[in-house]
């Protein structure tokens, strides 16, 4: 387990299940639908963690164009990580189960970065972590 743990955002279309998983592990866990209405904006969603310095777990593919890590304009989002699942939702869970480690060693790794955002994909058989 990573000490201090890691805030974590479960949007909307995220099954709770990938959110107990996290749980377990010690984090903490908000979900979107808890803090805002169902359907609110993905800019509103990343806004609120960007405030909160969080990590959204989403499966909406708008969010990396939303807040890329690389941007020819001024980057708005310094702060929201993003853990994108690219799997089907039954699988969701598992899979985030089996990557723990890496999502907890990567997310360590990157606070000693000037950029301190987790940028990781999680498909059925990839995992794509961007730095």
């Amino acid at each position: 387990m990573l000490i201090g743990g890691i805030l974590i955002h479960l949007d909307e279309c995220v099954p709770e299940s990938v959110g107990d998983i996290f749980r377990d592990r010690g984090h903490t866990v908000e979900s979107v639908r808890m803090i805002v209405p169902k359907g609110t904006a993905d800019s509103i969603i990343a806004a609120i963690g960007e405030q909160d310095a969080a990590v959204l777990v989403t499966v909406d593919k708008d969010f990396r164009s939303l807040a890329p890590r690389i941007s020819k304009e001024r980057r708005l989002y310094k702060r929201l990580g993003i853990i994108s699942l690219r799997c089907p939702e039954p699988q969701a869970a598992n899979r985030v189960k089996q990557k723990m480690d890496l999502i907890e060693y990567e997310y360590h790794r990157s606070q000693g970065l000037r950029d301190r955002r987790l940028m990781i994909s999680i498909g059925p058989n990839f995992v794509w972590i961007e730095r």
